[in-house]
């Protein structure tokens, strides 16, 4: 059964605009889960969407996917590292990928040019056991939590070494996963051992002074801030529940401190609009939809099935899909999310034809589901096109459901402008006979023709 996506279309037509949204959700997936090696654990997109990297924890390679294709990449299907991959992450320019060889010392660095071992750096040595690996947004600094010592190894990324002036940070018993403030501010860690969040803060790469350490539910595992930094998300996999942070106070949330999720969570990502939480229940094979305005799950998908042992899981950067590494099933479950393009339809005007149809991605049908368009124009429910000859000026605000897609709803405003019909004025000259030609003046609504020859006229 298939669900909806809901679409606001506000934009004042005449200026234009951009607008991409997500999800719509179906009982089958729109695409089949992509087979990877070895228990896929951890997933990261290229900034530009193009690769996304698999980490194959019982293995010694990375997979490599062409997302264009959401299959295996032809050339390069997987990348050998070190033993037991885990984490994964790709630096903000996109040139380098960092992989946790989490039953070593390593981190293994891959050059995204090549989608080899980098020639000059192939591995930078950190703590025992590395797991979790994040960059800061500027991409100046990437943090390796280790989690045999308890500390996080900072890397200079500029040169793929460790960093002279603090190489390491003491943090929390058994830190597993670390994520980076998008405004670059603070690392937040997890600490499974001690249930606590350790906040470093990044202009000092030292312990936050005022907060060092955040609680949260028994077992801490993923963490993830939204894209506009007012929340972190924090999965506690012994407790089943999802830790809600504040990020302005660095303490939980005081409305909504927990959300209950599945059974063991362990990932967590934001969809690029802040709209939505994924949470991969590995216990089990769902991913909890966590609507963020509510801090609730969500009123219409709650959950989405996927592969046995979800784990990892990353939104392509244009949100049009989610990625969720099933570590038991050893395949990666492709969530389609109905997006709209960045089109923006055009200004209209009375009894002028109107045509503009709705560029769409995992769509299936649309419908209008409040407001109304303009008098005159219809909406093909197939297509998306919007069609007809507007009867009336004025601006106009309406909602477009979409249905398609495996996940939630994705709500956009919109408005259009239509304006009055223009006055018919102008003047135009054409020429009709060899050696003559005919003046056709529009004055007041009459023609005035005149005709004369080229030659033999006095003045």
């Amino acid at each position: 059964m298939k669900r909806t996506v809901v679409v606001v279309f506000a934009a004042v037509l005449a200026i234009g605009g951009a607008v991409l949204g997500a999800g719509a959700a179906s009982a089958a997936p729109l695409v089949p889960p992509i087979p990877v090696p070895s228990g896929p654990s951890a997933v990261a997109f290229t900034p530009d969407g193009k690769y996304a990297y698999i980490a194959d924890t019982t293995g010694t390679t990375v997979s490599v996917i062409d997302v264009a294709t959401n299959t295996l990449d032809v050339v390069t299907p997987s990348i050998t590292v070190g033993s037991s991959p885990a984490g994964v992450a790709v630096s903000p320019d996109g040139k380098y990928v960092y992989v946790t060889d989490s039953a070593g010392t390593t981190v293994s660095v891959i050059d995204v040019a090549t989608n080899t071992l980098d020639a000059v750096t192939p591995s930078i040595t950190v703590g025992p056991n590395p797991q979790g690996v994040a960059f800061s947004p500027d991409g100046k600094y990437a943090y390796v939590t280790t989690t045999s010592n308890s500390s996080v190894t900072v890397i200079d990324v500029a040169t793929n070494t460790v960093d002279a002036v603090t190489p390491f940070i003491a943090v929390g018993f058994a830190p597993t996963e670390v994520a980076v403030s998008p405004d670059g501010k603070y690392a937040y860690v997890t600490n499974q051992g001690v249930d606590t969040v350790s906040v470093i803060d990044v202009a000092t790469n030292t312990l936050d002074a005022a907060t060092p350490t955040i609680p949260t539910g028994f077992g801490p595992f993923g963490v993830a801030f939204s894209p506009d930094g007012k929340y972190a998300y924090v999965t506690n996999h012994i407790g089943g529940t999802v830790s809600v942070i504040d990020v302005a106070t660095n303490s939980p949330d005081v409305l909504t401190p927990s959300i209950t999720v599945g059974t063991d969570p362990q990932g967590v990502a934001f969809s690029p609009d802040g709209k939505y939480a994924f949470v991969t229940n590995h216990g089990g094979t769902t991913v909890s939809v966590i609507d963020v305005a509510t801090n609730t799950l969500d009123a219409v998908t709650p959950t989405i099935t996927v592969g046995a042992g979800p784990k990892g899981l990353a939104f392509s950067p244009d949100g049009r899909y989610a990625y969720v590494a099933n570590d038991s099933a050893d395949t990666v479950s492709v969530i389609s999310l109905a997006a709209f393009g960045s089109a923006s339809p055009p200004a209209g005007s009375v009894h002028s034809a109107y045509a503009f149809t709705i560029p769409a991605f995992n769509t299936t049908s649309f419908a209008v589901t409040s407001g109304a368009l303009p008098a005159g124009l219809v909406l093909n429910a197939a297509t998306g096109a919007i069609t007809g000859t507007p009867t009336t000026t004025g601006t106009f605000a309406f909602t477009i459901t979409a249905t398609g897609g495996d996940a939630n709803p994705a709500v956009r405003a919109y408005t259009i402008t239509i304006a009055a019909a223009l006055a018919a004025t102008g003047a135009s000259v054409s020429p009709l006979e060899p050696g003559g030609a005919l003046a056709a003046i529009l004055i007041g609504g009459f023609f005035m023709i005149r005709a004369r020859r080229r030659s033999g006229i006095r003045r």
